[in-house]
């Protein structure tokens, strides 16, 4: 692919939707167009144009813009240097809140006009997905691409934009990045710049942050993109594994209740701990997909064994991105019915932090899985009078503890909050056991179950028959 933008006297103008772009809606239409124009020739310009151009606002598309960026930056400029814009307006979730999807689509379209008018020379202009824009901008002054953005922001602020008889003003965050000769991955470039934006938004928005690695930063963040391809290459080759460790039953009693842990396959097969990966995930985007393919297979392995005779219950951990996914409830509806599951037989695991700051989300989760016979936990780090109050604000069947928190807290403090647990039928679990002298504690106190190293390790399949007996630990 040939590289425009570095022949300043061969600019690269987004001058909007040209005639040979069709909306997705009337695509359908093409065959009847293309017979109607004479010739097999406005029909490939049509489809190439649906390849690579936005629907929406005219501009390239991601993978077109992908697929530029990536050629560009294996050749260096004839001249000066490149730059990575990233623009994303401000708090558009709301005005969208507001005004409503047609009238925010409007807005969108008129945004990218505004940046098709100040990103006219030696730049490629790209709506990347959503509210988010970018650019590859060609200057020879290094000075010269803030300016370029400071102009843009000024732009941005001082209209306002219309639709119908809706209208509202805008700001923006953008992340501007001087790429150097050595990045030569798109995804690198596009992460750097995207980590400019978000850092600008931090800051309060309406400004630019510009950023210029050095060589100890890119080789950081090429890890970090070396590492997402291997998430993304283990959700598509089914590289991740599940273990397994069984939740004790302080009573005595065998339990068949496990808490359910990922792992992935390094390069060279070996296993790779979920602290060394998951980050990485989160920050990709990429949870709700691994949750997914955590709660599909933990749903197959219960439905297996219950139509075997086993009665078993997983403890599955759900991470705020999935919890914020509108299509999670439905999408778990449909799997809970498609696998026939025991009633009760899986528990979804929420951590305090992701209810403290989503309690609507929670609660509707709770609702929903109450008509699906499955069950919810609030999985705490502590301290014990945040955990009373949570216990308050949604409708909780299990409180795990963590270890750590079990040791530190003040024993009254502990006692008051299993106490006030099971005071509303919330059983109890405490988890990375030890030492049988924690068994001790935890059965003086009242917890129901127990769980740790000291029960039983993780193992690939499910070990049966665990369990043990707190008065004889003591």
């Amino acid at each position: 692919m040939s590289d425009p933008l570095s022949n300043p006297r061969q600019p690269v103008r987004d001058a909007g939707p040209s005639q040979d772009v069709v909306p997705a809606k009337s695509q359908p239409g093409l065959r009847g167009a293309a017979g109607k124009s004479g010739g097999d020739a406005k029909l490939k310009q049509r489809l190439q144009a649906l390849r690579t151009r936005d629907s929406l606002t005219g501009l390239y598309n991601r993978a077109h813009f992908l697929r530029f960026l990536q050629s560009a930056l294996r050749d260096a400029p004839a001249d000066g240097l490149r730059a990575l814009l990233y623009l994303r307006p401000d708090g558009f979730g709301a005005i969208d809140a507001r005004i409503g999807p047609s009238a925010s689509d409007e807005l969108l379209a008129q945004l990218a006009g505004v940046c098709k008018d100040v990103l006219t020379e030696r730049s490629l202009l790209a709506r990347f997905g959503g509210t988010v824009f970018v650019a590859m901008v060609q200057r020879e002054d290094p000075a010269e691409f803030a300016a370029i953005a400071e102009q843009l922001l000024g732009i941005i602020a001082g209209r306002i934009f219309e639709s119908g008889s809706q209208s509202a003003s805008l700001t923006a965050s953008i992340g501007l990045v001087i790429l150097p000769p050595t990045l030569q991955s798109a995804d690198e470039a596009v992460s750097l710049a995207q980590s400019a934006a978000a850092l600008a938004r931090q800051e309060g928005g309406n400004r630019v942050q510009l950023e210029q690695p050095d060589e100890q930063e890119t080789q950081a963040l090429a890890a970090s993109i070396r590492r997402q391809k291997r998430i993304r290459a283990a959700l598509q080759n089914d590289g991740f594994t599940l273990a397994y460790q069984p939740i004790a039953d302080l009573d005595g009693s065998t339990s068949f209740s496990y808490d359910v842990l990922l792992r992935m396959q390094g390069e060279g097969g070996e296993e790779v701990l979920p602290g060394e990966f998951l980050p990485v995930a989160e920050a990709a985007g990429l949870m709700p997909q691994i949750d997914r393919w955590v709660i599909r297979r933990a749903f197959a392995v219960a439905a297996r064994r219950f139509a075997g005779g086993k009665k078993t219950r997983v403890f599955l951990r759900v991470s705020e991105a999935t919890l914020a996914d509108p299509e999670f409830s439905g999408w778990l509806g449909l799997e809970a019915l498609a696998h026939r599951l025991d009633r009760e037989s899986v528990v979804l695991q929420l951590p305090d932090a992701i209810v403290e700051n989503r309690l609507p989300l929670v609660r509707e989760l709770a609702t929903s899985c109450r008509d699906l016979h499955l069950q919810v936990s609030l999985a705490s780090a502590g301290p014990a009078l945040r955990c009373q109050r949570l216990l308050d604000e949604a409708a909780f069947d299990f409180l795990v503890l963590d270890g750590r928190f079990v040791k530190e807290e003040d024993r009254g403090a502990l006692g008051s909050l299993v106490d006030k647990a099971r005071s509303r039928d919330i059983q109890v679990i405490a988890t990375q056991i030890e030492s049988a002298a924690d068994l001790a504690q935890l059965y003086s106190l009242g917890v129901d179950y127990v769980s740790g190293f000291h029960v039983q390790a993780p193992e690939e399949e499910m070990v049966e028959g665990v369990n043990v007996s707190g008065p004889d630990t003591a």
